[in-house]
């Protein structure tokens, strides 16, 4: 099992991929300089986690990304939701493009991704990769909520 925990969030899709205007999606400045120090940092930190993976094995992913705010403060009233507009699934790809690109295997590897979100008083983003076959999600995912 392997445990990341960095600071900041990933960038929605919004910004960082690029709509090409003949059709086409490219990533975005802000993506490729996410990917980047994402990349950079699991391979400066990770470096015994790295050559532990197995190449064509199946693995789990688990995300939490801590925001610090997540309320609407006029809710109930002039809020119609008491969560703002955060959406979490917005963030998987460039995240998961970025890991497995560090760890060295394919997204097609990823056979189950949990994504959760919270609050807390700095923007984070914990990953949890565990292996799908010899590991249980629940180790996983008491792994995750103890970042």
């Amino acid at each position: 099992m392997i445990s990341i925990s960095m600071t900041g969030l990933p960038p929605s899709a919004n910004h960082a991929y690029f709509n090409l205007p003949r059709g086409g999606r490219v990533l975005s400045k802000e993506g490729k300089g996410y990917k980047t120090s994402v990349s950079s940092f699991v391979t400066q930190h990770h470096q015994k986690d790295i050559r532990d993976v197995k190449k064509n094995w199946p693995y789990g992913l688990a995300i939490k990304l801590t925001f610090k705010d997540l309320y609407n403060e006029t809710w109930p009233g002039k809020a119609a939701n008491r969560y703002k507009k955060v959406d979490v699934s917005n963030r998987i790809k460039l995240l998961e493009d970025a890991l497995v690109d560090s760890l060295g295997i394919d997204d097609s590897q990823m056979i189950a991704v949990l994504v959760m979100k919270e609050v807390g008083q700095v923007e984070m983003t914990h990953v949890v990769v565990w292996d799908y076959e010899t590991e249980k999600m629940d180790n996983a995912i008491r792994q995750l909520r103890s970042l």
